[in-house]
């Protein structure tokens, strides 16, 4: 936290664009700007961003259940993207690592036609308590649940933890890394099939030669598409919340 502060500090006469975020953040805000209903939960500071972020998701329509500490600043991502859209990315989870079981809204999830997991949140005990408790309630609630690998680091390193989640998952999301990584397979194709094998539905992306998805039973390739790259910050979240939608 000390290091992100020097970093916001030194960066401060240049160009800067804030935005709330957070892997499973950017998917709910693309699907609620494409019109859908949606709900969030996180742990905010109670400091000049965490009121950014609230009054942000106040803004968007969207249903936020974050409570405000004043024990710890709210969690920043400083996103360096240089000409050639190449990004650099420096975290401090400040507040965002306090997140556990008791901020889960039971309600929030009762209500919901999907649960939307990221794989992020394994990385600490209590996030991966959070998970577990929310999965339980989507379970016997009749919620389905999706769920994002988020990193190839989190295949690795926190495999075991994804692995209950993904068994018990109604749609995956991930890259054709996370995929080999998560499978141990060595081609995508091969990987692809090993998490068919593991979840009914699937979509696998892969970058500039677009995706492979396993939906209701139909195995569908689509085609990626020309851009002029600028900032590829959230991309893939951006394409689950559209694909949730």
């Amino acid at each position: 936290e000390n290091k992100q502060a020097m970093v916001l500090e030194q960066f401060k006469d240049f160009r800067q664009v804030r935005c709330s975020g957070g892997s499973a953040a950017n998917t709910v805000i693309a699907f609620s700007a494409l019109g859908g209903k949606s709900a969030y939960m996180t742990v905010l500071g109670k400091d000049s961003f965490g009121d950014f972020y609230s009054d942000e998701f106040r803004e968007l329509g969207i249903e936020l259940a974050a409570p405000q500490l004043e024990s710890s600043p709210t969690g920043t991502c400083i996103i360096f993207i240089t000409p050639d859209s190449e990004r650099t990315m420096h975290t401090a989870l400040a507040a965002t690592a306090q997140f556990g079981s008791h901020n889960i809204n039971d309600e929030l999830i009762k209500r919901s036609e999907w649960l939307y997991i990221e794989g992020y949140k394994f990385s600490e005990p209590s996030g991966t308590e959070a998970v577990y408790k929310s999965l339980d309630i989507a379970k016997a609630n009749n919620t389905k649940v999706a769920v994002t690998f988020s990193d190839v680091f989190i295949t690795n390193i926190f495999k075991d933890n994804l692995k209950k989640v993904a068994e018990n998952s109604d749609l995956i999301f991930c890259n054709e890394f996370e995929a080999m990584a998560y499978t141990g397979k060595e081609t995508i194709e091969s990987a692809y099939k090993a998490l068919c094998e593991i979840s009914p539905n699937v979509v696998l992306t892969k970058g500039p030669r677009g995706s492979n998805i396993r939906w209701n039973g139909e195995d569908l390739e689509v085609q990626a598409y020309e851009a002029a790259l600028k900032d590829t910050t959230g991309a893939g979240d951006m394409f689950a919340g559209a694909f949730l939608y």
